[in-house]
């Protein structure tokens, strides 16, 4: 076993548990592991899976990096840290965030709540259409089963004595499976046909390699091109995966009823009217779906927010 130490600076306020927390969901996600003080995943490197586990040091200005693997390979300290920076937010300094939302009564507190939480991001493109695929129409804890469901058997596995854990599957392997395969996990067969499809686009088409290239209408204009994506589908992948933090993705129900509560509404929310207040709170809607996603899961005690 190969096994690589290193640390990771990161530009503060930084809370690994926060961010961890907004990023995994549900304490059922067994991709992004998280035991209170640990975040684990296995990553798919060169062919290769690795095990990575990240802490928070006691001085919050860096998390400390334990990488696992049964080869050796090339440059993987500089891999594994481009992977964290990018879905941990490691280096985005939110402090004009908190600077905007100061004279918000209604948002400050929230903020402050859960400061130090980190926009995260999901590590590739077909991860994050998976999630919102599997996601359409359905609870996170039923997505979720799907997911864990579809890691299990297709994914990559990372083998220790105790224990077997997988890294999410890659398009290549996915884009190989009949809808029949799918469906026996739990996938309905019209999402079953959608995951193959993106799968195999993901492969093929380049301009899923150039996507931050274009501007986020034309983002979700090429996705809906695709049978199975929707509008919300696009936004939670500008949201999720490209890091598009002035997004708030209009028709997710969650979203409605958190605004609703947060501004005391007693009118139900449309698509149209979640769109004005993404641009009241423009260039940050994004960052308080987050933070919407992180009082929830304070509320059933599954995340502490206190110092």
């Amino acid at each position: 076993m190969h096994i690589l130490h290193f640390n990771i600076p990161v530009v503060a306020p930084f809370r690994l548990d926060l961010t961890v927390w907004a990023l995994r969901r549900r304490s059922r996600n067994i991709v992004d592991s998280w035991d209170g003080s640990c975040y684990t995943r296995i990553f798919n490197i060169e062919n290769s899976t690795v095990k990575v586990e990240v802490r928070q040091d006691t001085n919050k200005s860096q998390i400390s990096v334990v990488a696992h693997s049964h080869h050796s390979i090339n440059n993987l300290k500089s891999k594994i840290s481009n992977l964290l920076i990018t879905m941990l937010g490691l280096k985005t300094d939110l402090t004009w965030f908190y600077e905007c939302v100061k004279t918000n009564k209604l948002l400050y507190p929230l903020v402050l709540k859960f400061k130090g939480v980190k926009p995260p991001r999901l590590p590739s493109i077909f991860e994050t259409l998976t999630n919102a695929i599997a996601f359409q129409q359905l609870s996170l804890e039923a997505g979720f089963s799907l997911l864990n469901n579809l890691t299990q058997k297709f994914g990559s596995p990372f083998e220790e004595e105790d224990r077997i854990n997988y890294a999410f599957p890659e398009p290549c392997k996915i884009m190989t499976c009949t809808k029949e395969e799918l469906m026996l996990i739990g996938f309905s067969e019209h999402k079953s046909e959608t995951l193959i499809l993106i799968a195999s686009a993901v492969v093929h088409e380049k301009i899923f390699c150039n996507l931050d290239k274009l501007s986020n209408e034309e983002i979700i204009k090429f996705l809906c091109s695709f049978k199975g994506i929707g509008r919300w589908s696009a936004e939670y992948f500008l949201l999720r995966g490209l890091g598009k933090i002035e997004i708030l993705p209009g028709d997710d129900v969650a979203i409605h009823k958190s605004v609703e509560n947060l501004l005391k509404l007693r009118k139900k929310l449309d698509f149209d009217r979640i769109k004005k207040i993404e641009k009241e709170w423009h260039p940050y809607a994004g960052l308080i779906y987050f933070h919407f996603l992180l009082e929830k899961l304070s509320k059933k005690e599954i995340i502490k927010y206190g110092k």
